[in-house]
């Protein structure tokens, strides 16, 4: 099963896609444990590229597409912004909760859900695959 999806690359799109996901993800029989850090990831690496990818991104657009195969999702996103490799990121080690900063949590977040992760620089576009196994 896959599923492709094109968004304008501005914060005012996670609604649209939140709810394209629950519903593409609850169609799929997901566990809702599952469908969470699936929603997590999406959402945290969509408002990222949002956020740092473009100068303008007025008329910017973030492709998703989500395939299931066996215990497994497959999600990529794909993007025209600067290049910008998530796995080269390092977030600074946080030891005291109330240091925390907005920076670099949600990255260490999608680290730990995934299984798997891969970015290359397709011609003009930014391409990031998260491998992530399903628990049923």
């Amino acid at each position: 099963m896959k599923e492709e999806f094109r968004y304008n690359a501005q914060i005012q799109s996670i609604p649209e896609i939140r709810s394209d996901m629950q519903e593409l993800l609850t169609e799929w029989k997901l566990p809702s444990g599952e469908l969470k850090q699936i929603l997590l990831i999406v959402e945290e690496l969509f408002s990222n590229i949002c956020r740092y990818a473009f100068e303008d991104p007025g008329s910017a657009h973030v492709d998703i597409s989500l395939e299931l195969e066996d215990q497994h999702l497959i999600l990529i996103l794909s993007d025209q912004g600067r290049p910008f490799n998530p796995l080269d990121y390092d977030p600074e080690e946080v030891n005291d909760p109330v240091a925390i900063r907005d920076s670099g949590m949600g990255l260490s977040l999608i680290r730990a859900f995934a299984e798997k992760m891969e970015y290359h620089r397709h011609g003009e576009r930014n391409v990031l695959m998260i491998r992530k196994a399903i628990f049923y």
